[in-house]
C-alpha cells in the first residue's frame, strides 16, 4: 500500500510592527498570532520526511497508508499553541522578552486497510533562538541551551495530547511524539529530531534519536573524497560558481547526501552542460548513499540531479 504525507503546520509569528513598538511589548505577551510559517522550506521538509522515519519504528509502512482527512484542523492548533507558549520570560541584560518555544506541529495518521485508525505521529518543533530588539534597534538573538529548551518542552507534552484525545475523542489511539529542533537562520543545515516516544494515554517515555549532519569539506567526512574529486573537476572547468553539501546521518547511518551548487550563469545550455559534466563524475561516485545536487541561481532551482544507494543510474531534470 502506497504511503502517503500530509502535514498541518501552525507557527506562532508576531504581527509586522515597527521597532518601537516591537521593544515595548517584549515583555507582554501578543495575543495576535499569525498562521504563517516561518522557518525554511528545508526545515519542514525534514520534519516530514524524518517523522515518516520515526514513524516506521512503531507503524508497518507496508500494512498502513495515510488518510487524506486530518483530526487537527488550523484554528484548534493556533489556539493550543498560544495557550502552551506560557513559558516564563527570559532575561536579555535588563531586558524581559517573552519565549515562543513550540513553533509548530505536525500531524501524520496511519490507517490499517479497512480504513480504521492505527496511529497518529506529530512532530512538534521547536526554537531555541529567541529574538529581540538590542540598543542598536537591531534584532538579536538569545539562544537557550538545548536540554534547558527541550524539557521545558516536555512538560507541556501530557497539555498537548489531553487537549488532542478531548477534542477528537482519540482517548485510546496511539500517539508518537517526536522533537524537532529547528536550525538557526544562518545554519546552512536544517534542524533535526532529537527525541520521540509513543504512548496510549498522556504520558511519554522519550528516547534519544542521533541524528546529525557531516559537512562534505570536512576530510573525515565519509564521501570527503568523492566530493572534492567532483568538486574539483566542476571548478577547473567552470567559473563563478560555489558548491557546498552535506552528509544526513541517523546513528551513524548514512541517510542521504545533498549537495547545493550555486551557478551564477542562468544561460540554459551552460546549465546544460553542467549536468552531464556532473552525470559523467558521480555515475560510479557517492555509492553508499541517496545523492540529491541542486542548482541554484539567484536562489531558484534550476535543475535538480539524482543518485540512488548503491545505482549507478543518474536522473536530471531541468526547471523552467
Amino acid at each position: 500500500t502506497e504511503l502517503y504525507n500530509k502535514q498541518i503546520k501552525l507557527i506562532m509569528e508576531l504581527p509586522e510592527i515597527s521597532v518601537d513598538e516591537i521593544e515595548k511589548s517584549e515583555t507582554e505577551k501578543n495575543d495576535d498570532v499569525s498562521e504563517e510559517l516561518e522557518s525554511s522550506d528545508s526545515n519542514n521538509e525534514e520534519v516530514e520526511t524524518e517523522l515518516m522515519d520515526i514513524s516506521k519504528i512503531y507503524y508497518d509502512s507496508n500494512k498502513l497508508y495515510y488518510q487524506s482527512g486530518q483530526y487537527l484542523d488550523n484554528e484548534f492548533l493556533k489556539e493550543l499553541l498560544m495557550e502552551i507558549n506560557d513559558f516564563e520570560e527570559i532575561k536579555v541584560g535588563d531586558k524581559k522578552i517573552k519565549p515562543i518555544y513550540i513553533t509548530s506541529i505536525f500531524e501524520q495518521n496511519y490507517l490499517n486497510e479497512d480504513g480504521v485508525l492505527n496511529g497518529i505521529s506529530l512532530g512538534i518543533t521547536i526554537n531555541r533562538y529567541q529574538s529581540y530588539i538590542n540598543e542598536y534597534k537591531s534584532i538579536s538573538y538569545k539562544i537557550v541551551e538545548s536540554d534547558e529548551v527541550y524539557n521545558l518542552v516536555k512538560e507541556k507534552i501530557p497539555i498537548i495530547l489531553s487537549k488532542i484525545r478531548d477534542k477528537y475523542e482519540l482517548e485510546d489511539v496511539k500517539i508518537l511524539v517526536s522533537l524537532f529542533m529547528q536550525s538557526s537562520s544562518s545554519s546552512v543545515y536544517p534542524g533535526s529530531y532529537k527525541y520521540y516516544g509513543i504512548t496510549n494515554n498522556n504520558e511519554v517515555k522519550f528516547k534519544s534519536i542521533n541524528y546529525k549532519y557531516e559537512d562534505l569539506d570536512n576530510i573525515s567526512s565519509v564521501f570527503y573524497n568523492d566530493y572534492i574529486e567532483l568538486k574539483d573537476t566542476i571548478l577547473k572547468d567552470i567559473k563563478n560558481i560555489y558548491i557546498s553539501g552535506y552528509t544526513f546521518l541517523k546513528e551513524d547511518e548514512t541517510i542521504k547526501t545533498i549537495i547545493n551548487i550555486t551557478y551564477n550563469s542562468n544561460n540554459k545550455n551552460s546549465i546544460l552542460y553542467l549536468n552531464e559534466l556532473i552525470n559523467k563524475i558521480i555515475s560510479n561516485k557517492f555509492n553508499d548513499t541517496n545523492l540529491s545536487i541542486y542548482i541554484k541561481n539567484n536562489d531558484k532551482i534550476k535543475s535538480m540531479i539524482f543518485k540512488e544507494k548503491s545505482s549507478s543510474k543518474v536522473s536530471i531534470y531541468m526547471v523552467d
